[in-house]
């Protein structure tokens, strides 16, 4: 069963926009919706009880602590300008990642 989870992060104003939360755990293709207290970024909009805007990680800049994101699957990365403020949280919408396992035969 897959589980939502959401985690603060940091973005840079940038092209393209890299984004640092430590040990993320996040891969390639996950699917996130993002929140703020303040204002995020310009290229960057916030999910709402009304609108579920949705980023996918793409392979670019991924490492244990940093991700890009894109505006499509497989997209490219994000480019964020103008200012932000408060904290931000990405909240993972698929949940863990799963694991296949082989049904046994009886």
């Amino acid at each position: 069963m897959s589980k939502n989870y959401a985690t603060t992060f940091t973005v840079t104003i940038a092209s393209p926009a890299v984004f640092s939360c430590t040990e993320h755990d996040l891969y390639e293709d996950d699917e996130l919706e993002l929140e703020t207290t303040g204002a995020l970024p310009t290229g960057l909009t916030p999910s709402t009880a009304t609108l579920r805007e949705k980023y996918w990680v793409i392979r670019n800049g991924i490492t244990a602590n940093t991700f890009q994101l894109s505006t499509s699957f497989r997209g490219d990365a994000i480019t964020t300008t103008g200012t932000q403020s408060g904290t931000h949280t990405f909240i993972k919408v698929a949940g863990d990642r799963l694991t296949m396992e082989p049904i046994p035969y009886e």
